[in-house]
């Protein structure tokens, strides 16, 4: 990835991120789909799960600035519709993977 489309984040926390964000899916993610440009993940939709994700959007903003991630609440459920343009596209890949 070239520089404007990497994560800011240095490795030791990357690989906390990335804990975080399997923590999330072994506890709240029902499923994964490609939507035109990313992914919709559904999540349970505990207040837990719910914290959890708003949490990971505000920090991924902060390091991924030109990822766009869309929470909403549908019913029981929680759906996280994370973009990005190409060059960001095999990040988005093993996002929850």
């Amino acid at each position: 990835m070239n520089g404007s489309f990497a994560c800011s984040l240095p490795p030791a926390g990357l690989r906390e991120r990335r804990a975080v964000i399997d923590e999330i899916a072994r506890a709240a993610l029902r499923s994964r789909e490609r939507i035109p440009g990313g992914a919709r993940l559904t999540f349970t939709g505990t207040a837990d799960a719910e914290r959890a994700l708003r949490d990971l959007v505000v920090a991924e903003a902060e390091c991924c600035p030109f990822l766009r991630l869309d929470l909403e609440r549908a019913g029981d459920e929680l759906r996280l519709d994370v973009t990005g343009p190409e060059e960001a596209q095999p990040m988005l890949a093993e996002l929850f993977a």
